[in-house]
């Protein structure tokens, strides 16, 4: 079974006595020995020959997704294109059609101020 202890009901006096501790000496930084690696051995820079010009063509896979990405742009480009003149003749038909009813307007205002003399 688990005893417990007691509390004691003496209380410590505080002591005024310190303790002096031992200079402590700063130690330089040592380094490691390494080993010095073979270097590898340098080889003279000059230009290869190019494994292909740089003007020729060849079909590759690429080739296809960049015309994929070209008919998209030019698909989109044109569809924004149709919708912006769809947008100007629908802007224009309005503009016709205040127009004219102003100008109906304006004709019964002077036909009132004829009948009216």
């Amino acid at each position: 079974m688990a005893t417990t202890k007691a509390k004691s009901t003496k209380t410590a006096k505080p002591t005024t006595k310190t303790a002096k501790k031992a200079p402590v000496k700063k130690k330089t930084a040592t380094r490691a020995a390494s080993t010095k690696k073979a270097q590898p051995q340098y080889r003279s820079l000059h230009v290869s020959s190019p494994d292909r010009p740089f003007l020729s063509f060849n079909v590759t896979r690429q080739t296809f997704y960049w015309l994929i990405i070209l008919a998209l742009v030019l698909g989109l480009g044109g569809w924004v294109i149709s919708l912006q003149i769809k947008i100007n003749d629908l802007y224009n038909k309005i503009e016709e059609n205040q127009q004219s009813i102003s100008t109906y307007q304006t004709m019964e205002l002077a036909a009132k101020k004829k009948a009216a003399r």
